[in-house]
């Protein structure tokens, strides 16, 4: 099954782009909740908000090398459920970090997945499993999205000139 998710924020392309690969699993850690960084192992938070609570579940991410195609940087990633493998997909897609214009940018997942359970599962995914997965990855995207928003933010206030440490004129 094929899915797709995008956010826009408003942040220079450049911008959003050196946020992401300055250091992307540092990016990436930031969506791990309660998640864990486990040796090389780079463990996330996926799930979706319900009124009941957040529904969530940990997954290895493998994030692989950025590619620049057309101003666009493309990421590779794939995740894979730590728990319950035979009732929840691995997933594998790119990132995409693209300029809309001179201060807006677009993140975007796009995404293929195998429901689990063969038939079984592919009927389930029709009916509900595949809401579900949009929900996920609308979930993941935005909170990426604010992560580089937040990445961007520090970057600039640590690359601007600090009124405290520079000598004053007499």
């Amino acid at each position: 099954m094929f899915i797709r998710y995008f956010e826009e924020i408003p942040l220079r392309h450049e911008a959003a782009e050196q946020a992401f690969t300055h250091q992307p699993e540092a990016l990436l850690r930031r969506l791990a909740g309660e998640a864990d960084h486990n040796g090389e192992q780079l463990e996330v938070e996926v799930g979706f908000r319900t009124p009941g609570g957040r529904v969530r579940r940990t997954v290895e991410l493998i994030v692989g090398e950025p590619v620049q195609v057309s101003g666009r940087l493309l990421v590779p990633i794939e995740w894979n459920p730590l728990h319950g493998h035979h009732l929840l997909p691995s997933l594998q897609g790119e990132l995409e970090v693209g300029g809309l214009g001179p201060q807006r940018t677009q993140i975007a997942l796009s995404a293929r997945y195998q429901p689990p359970l063969g038939l079984l599962g592919s009927a389930a995914d029709r009916a509900l499993l595949h809401r579900v997965a949009e929900a996920t990855i609308r979930d993941f995207v935005q909170r990426l999205a604010q992560a580089i928003l937040i990445e961007a933010s520090t970057a600039e206030q640590a690359a601007a000139p600090s009124l405290i440490d520079s000598p004053l004129d007499p």
